[in-house]
């Protein structure tokens, strides 16, 4: 049991890719709007 990995028995429900890209780039969209002054 790793919860950093996953092992033969988990499963990764691929539903949840794409929020996850959203919010892991989120910074960078906010950082990229303030630098442009939109």
């Amino acid at each position: 049991f790793n919860l950093a990995t996953y092992d033969e028995g988990d499963s990764f429900d691929q539903s949840n890719a794409k929020g996850f890209v959203q919010i892991h780039g989120l910074s960078s969209k906010v950082a990229a709007k303030r630098d442009l002054g939109l």
